[in-house]
């Protein structure tokens, strides 16, 4: 049986322990999203797609933050319905931040993890209740760069690397979760990588 969205929000540690992710983000110009549809493609075994569309005054159940030059951000109201699903671009050297201030969740995709807090920036409003960094993501041995090199020179092609973060309300709270997929080239072909112990990664609640 083919992967849901339903069975994401409803065991999403039993899924991202199974199945890999890639994030199709949508051209934006901005560095604010939004809430946003999501839907899923299968793209090669384990592998699947997730890709959000959002727009200005949309009214849709799950919540996207993009990749940007600087820092993409999106504002998320609190509570959430369990299931809820907060996501970003691939991450190979980003940072997570999420920030709390007054009745929001600011989650926060800060480019390599060198421009929300650099000097002479504004001040990030609110409590910090989430920071995930790329060792944290990436893990102790830094599986996925280091496969891919080795991938590289065995299949004699470009095998590329990424990291996707999923924050799942569930449980009465947000808890963050990583996959790892590596890109052979252009073949569409697509294989998992583990690179945490556990693809948990830490968890904040709302009160």
């Amino acid at each position: 049986m083919s992967l849901n969205i339903t069975k994401l929000r409803t065991d999403p540690k039993g899924v991202c322990d199974e199945y890999g992710f890639i994030v199709k983000s949508p051209v934006v110009k901005s560095d604010e999203g939004g809430s946003c549809k999501l839907s899923l493609k299968k793209l090669d075994g384990n592998v699947y797609q997730l890709e959000p569309t959002y727009g200005a005054g949309s009214d849709y159940p799950d919540w996207f933050f993009p990749y940007r030059h600087d820092v993409g951000t999106c504002r998320v109201p609190i509570p959430q319905p369990e299931g809820t699903i907060a996501l970003t671009g691939g991450m190979n050297g980003c940072t997570l931040e999420v920030y709390k201030n007054g009745g929001y969740f600011y989650f926060y995709h800060d480019n390599n993890g060198c421009h929300l807090h650099k000097s002479g920036a504004p001040a990030v409003p609110g409590e910090q209740v989430c920071c995930v960094p790329y060792r944290s993501y990436a893990g102790l041995l830094n599986l996925g760069f280091k496969q891919a090199e080795t991938l590289t020179k065995a299949k004699k092609m470009p095998v590329d690397f990424q990291h996707t973060l999923i924050c799942v309300r569930t449980g009465g709270g947000w808890k963050v979760y990583v996959t790892g997929v590596h890109t052979y080239g252009i073949t569409g072909k697509y294989s998992i990588f583990r690179p945490t112990i556990t693809c948990l990664l830490t968890s904040f609640a709302d009160e």
